[in-house]
Protein backbone atom coordinates (compact mmCIF):
# COMPACT_ATOMS: atom_id res chain seq x y z
CA UNK A 1 0.00 0.00 0.00
CA UNK A 2 1.58 3.64 -1.22
CA UNK A 3 1.83 6.24 1.25
CA UNK A 4 -0.20 8.37 -0.38
CA UNK A 5 -3.53 5.79 0.39
CA UNK A 6 -3.84 5.99 4.08
CA UNK A 7 -6.28 4.02 5.38
CA UNK A 8 -6.37 4.59 9.26
CA UNK A 9 -5.62 7.84 11.28
CA UNK A 10 -3.88 7.25 14.58
CA UNK A 11 -4.08 9.86 17.29
CA UNK A 12 -5.02 9.79 21.13
CA UNK A 13 -3.96 11.52 24.18
CA UNK A 14 -2.64 9.65 27.62
CA UNK A 15 -4.56 10.86 30.79
CA UNK A 16 -5.09 10.60 34.95
CA UNK A 17 -2.08 9.73 37.00
CA UNK A 18 -1.16 6.45 35.86
CA UNK A 19 -0.54 7.43 32.28
CA UNK A 20 -3.51 5.74 30.64
CA UNK A 21 -4.11 6.48 27.09
CA UNK A 22 -6.82 6.84 24.87
CA UNK A 23 -6.14 5.30 21.86
CA UNK A 24 -8.04 6.95 18.39
CA UNK A 25 -8.62 4.92 15.29
CA UNK A 26 -9.79 6.60 12.49
CA UNK A 27 -11.44 4.87 9.57
CA UNK A 28 -10.77 7.01 6.16
CA UNK A 29 -13.18 7.46 2.96
CA UNK A 30 -11.80 6.15 -0.13
CA UNK A 31 -14.11 8.89 -1.70
CA UNK A 32 -14.25 12.87 0.12
CA UNK A 33 -13.38 13.90 3.35
CA UNK A 34 -13.69 12.74 6.93
CA UNK A 35 -14.15 9.34 8.11
CA UNK A 36 -16.17 6.32 8.14
CA UNK A 37 -15.70 5.13 11.45
CA UNK A 38 -13.78 6.11 14.55
CA UNK A 39 -12.46 3.90 17.63
CA UNK A 40 -11.23 4.49 20.60
CA UNK A 41 -9.73 2.19 23.43
CA UNK A 42 -8.66 3.01 26.28
CA UNK A 43 -5.04 1.48 27.45
CA UNK A 44 -3.24 1.53 30.52
CA UNK A 45 0.54 1.42 30.36
CA UNK A 46 0.50 -2.44 30.64
CA UNK A 47 -1.59 -2.59 27.26
CA UNK A 48 0.26 0.42 25.83
CA UNK A 49 3.60 -1.88 26.29
CA UNK A 50 2.02 -5.09 24.97
CA UNK A 51 0.45 -2.97 21.87
CA UNK A 52 4.13 -1.80 21.05
CA UNK A 53 5.47 -5.30 22.00
CA UNK A 54 3.22 -6.41 19.46
CA UNK A 55 3.46 -3.92 16.91
CA UNK A 56 7.50 -4.02 16.87
CA UNK A 57 7.25 -7.97 16.57
CA UNK A 58 5.14 -7.54 13.31
CA UNK A 59 7.60 -5.07 11.62
CA UNK A 60 10.70 -7.50 12.78
CA UNK A 61 9.11 -9.91 11.56
CA UNK A 62 8.33 -8.43 8.11
CA UNK A 63 11.93 -7.17 8.12
CA UNK A 64 13.14 -11.08 8.00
Amino acid sequence: MSETNVRYLFDGFTFGNDGDVELKISMIKEHGFGHTSQFCIELTPKERKQLIKFLKTVADEEQN
